[in-house]
């Protein structure tokens, strides 16, 4: 057998694949053909638990073994249980499950997070621990979430529209469900997407409409809670999807020719346009290189508003390889973080089905 040829095996395990074919859940719902979309995934090495919306309202907890991809349960949290939910955010931290739901039923699709609940869960059995809405903690609005080191951090507001509102990081300590610290930010915007470098927590800012204030990208010291640096997302067109070391970036773009005239899925992008990482100074904000080429397998913008099968989405890294999937080509790109070599092209289960569509990406137990 041939050694590794990275510092994570890859395990080509589509999601999907791990389900047998009729799950607890889906049998709840009526019947186990019931479309799943497998929209989060969290692991701490051992489990892996994702979280599933099955049909059109039904949304519950999978609970897998990382090791052999059985499946180990199912779950539904009590946001879940009352039908509606959205799910907002999900982690493991130590022996916690921490699973955030928004109530879409009783506030409407336009603006999910006023209604918004934290549960905490056994990592093992699924047992709940604990239950607290937004509101129990004083906080009006709720957004997207992260946990790291025992602390839960979630984009909050406290304003009821969250298309004009200020915008803090808030800390919520998992062995108390208490706040610890909130931290005002330089940026407008509920709608935050985290990732975590080695030391600090990276938040991107995306205020909706855009035209009330700019994308940023901001470091925050987990320690002090100082903000460490931002600068203005520097292809200006919402870079949702990144990963982060202490000194770079990493941000699927899509590029005309030469120029980068959009980020993220290459949407209002002109034909022909190709689909790329940028590499982005942490401390600058500048993109120091684009990865793209037809050897990458990155899709190819064919019209104003598509590419030619899916969206460069996920995407982590360890520091040593980058791996990013295309949500339409069920492919998974590895390439070297430093010089932005090609390492390989996965092909996750059958290619161009729906079934195997990979919508997120995680790093455990030596394997993504």
């Amino acid at each position: 057998m041939s050694p590794p040829r990275s510092a994570a095996t890859v395990a080509l395990l589509a999601v999907a694949a791990l389900l047998p074919a009729a799950s607890v859940a889906a049998q709840s719902a009526g019947a186990s053909s019931v479309p799943r979309s497998y929209i989060q995934i969290a692991s701490n090495g051992t489990s892996v638990w994702a979280s599933v919306v099955a049909g059109v309202k039904t949304t519950y907890l999978e609970h897998f073994d990382l090791a052999t991809g059985r499946t180990l349960g199912t779950l539904s949290t009590p946001a879940q249980k009352a039908g509606d939910s959205i799910p907002l955010g999900l982690a493991i931290t130590g022996k916690i499950v921490v699973e955030a739901d928004a109530g879409g039923g009783k506030v409407g699709l336009q603006d999910p997070y006023v209604d918004y609940t934290f549960t905490e869960m056994n990592v093992t059995t699924g047992a709940v621990r604990r239950t607290f809405t937004c509101a129990s903690l004083g906080l009006v609005q709720c957004g997207n979430m992260t946990v790291a080191n025992g602390t839960v951090y979630v984009g909050t507001s406290s304003s009821t529209n969250s298309y004009r509102s200020d915008f803090s990081v808030t800390e919520i300590s998992v062995a108390t469900g208490k706040i610890t610290r909130t931290i005002k930010t330089s940026s407008l915007g509920l709608h935050a997407n985290f990732t975590q470098s080695s030391h600090d927590l990276w938040v991107f800012t995306e205020p909706v409409p855009a035209h009330l204030g700019t994308q940023q990208f901001i470091e925050i010291n987990t320690a002090t809670g100082a903000e460490v640096t931002h600068f203005t997302d520097p292809f200006l067109a919402g870079s949702q999807y990144f990963a982060a070391t202490a000194s770079t970036l990493y941000v699927p773009v899509t590029v005309a020719g030469s120029k980068i005239t959009a980020s993220n899925a290459g949407f209002g992008a002109p034909k022909g346009s190709v689909n790329g990482i940028a590499f982005v100074n942490a401390k600058t904000g500048k993109v120091t290189r684009v990865v793209k080429g037809l050897s990458y397998r990155f899709p190819l913008t064919t019209s104003l508003i598509s590419s030619t099968w899916g969206i460069l989405g996920g995407i982590v890294t360890d520091g040593t390889n980058v791996w990013v999937n295309d949500s339409g080509t069920a492919k998974m790109t590895e390439f070297r973080a430093i010089s932005g070599s090609l390492t390989r092209v996965a092909t996750l289960g059958n290619g161009g089905s729906l079934a195997y569509s990979p919508e997120a990406l995680v790093i455990a137990g030596g394997q993504v």
